[in-house]
């Protein structure tokens, strides 16, 4: 589940090479054969051949695969991802909101006081909840709809992350689901735009009370993370220190990459690319280890 602005496009990579593209689909509305009345019309054994459903969508779409199934997720401070929504809208023609925002030349107040969408009114509770819940109007999102929330990722979720702690539901989800070390360069950052300390009380004090549902569900988020890494990762804080030092050397290669000429670049691609490639009987010792994680859940 992609909540917008909320890490996706880098997870969704991570995904790619974990599973291959061809055992990934992507729901994109508007994008012919990607949206979700296409997956479905899918037939139900091409479903079934599926590792990965992404995508921009709410809970339930569980009910439309043949095997069994779970779902995964990163939740954002909401402050932050408000401030990011903003300025991804204003620097992206293309998106739904941006003529209205940018023609009326709408401030960041003016945006989530406006009333125009429900992504910047506890958007990322709705998701998680999923159904009726999902529609409540601007301004209505309940107790009862973060309840929901909860329980969905608690008994739904294999594992639920957030953006603050990404290196950590890595580290989770290579545990769980017996990943290859997942490298990563961040993807769709929003570059140039103010940070949270930018912005005036006045702002901050807005943002806050039109998602006081998403923070309450963004502490609950934060609290099962750390119930699953002590549940499904021992020796943590080794295997976190081991990861980051070993993906900064990832990013790195990286870099030397675009600088380099060829056929050193290309040398140096190879290198980086045998970080992603583990050997087969390594590769079969993770996934009987996600199997019986999976059990436990």
């Amino acid at each position: 589940m992609h909540i917008p602005k909320a890490a996706g496009t880098t997870l969704n990579k991570i995904l790619a090479r974990q599973y291959g593209l061809n055992r990934v689909f992507a729901i994109k509305a508007g994008v012919e054969g990607r949206s979700l009345q296409d997956f479905e019309q899918m037939p139900a054994a091409q479903r079934q051949n599926l590792k990965v459903l992404r995508g921009h969508f709410n809970f339930g779409l569980h009910d439309l695969l043949p095997q069994p199934s779970t779902y995964i997720t990163l939740l954002r401070d909401p402050v932050d991802r408000a401030l990011s929504h903003y300025y991804y809208v204003l620097k992206f023609p293309t998106h739904y909101l941006h003529d209205q925002i940018a023609g009326q030349q709408m401030s960041l107040k003016d945006y989530v006081s406006s009333d125009l969408s429900v992504e910047l009114d506890n958007h990322q509770t709705r998701m998680v909840a999923g159904g009726e819940a999902a529609l409540v109007p601007v301004g209505q999102c309940s107790t009862d709809v973060l309840d929901v929330a909860k329980q969905h990722l608690h008994q739904q979720f294999a594992v639920v992350g957030t953006v603050e702690r990404f290196d950590e539901t890595l580290v989770l989800l290579k545990e769980v689901f017996g990943w290859a070390t997942p490298f990563y360069a961040k993807a769709n950052v929003t570059q140039n735009r103010p940070q949270r300390r930018s912005l005036s009380t006045e702002e901050l004090d807005l943002i806050t009370s039109r998602n006081q549902i998403d923070l309450e569900l963004y502490d609950y988020a934060n609290h099962r993370l750390d119930q699953l890494i002590q549940q499904h990762v021992k020796f943590f804080q080794l295997k976190l220190f081991k990861f980051r030092v070993l993906n900064r050397l990832y990013n790195y290669l990286y870099a030397l990459e675009k600088t380099f000429p060829q056929p050193w670049n290309g040398r140096l691609k190879v290198l980086r690319k045998r970080l992603d490639s583990p050997h087969k009987y390594r590769k079969l010792a993770r996934q009987q280890a996600a199997h019986n994680n999976l059990n436990s859940l």
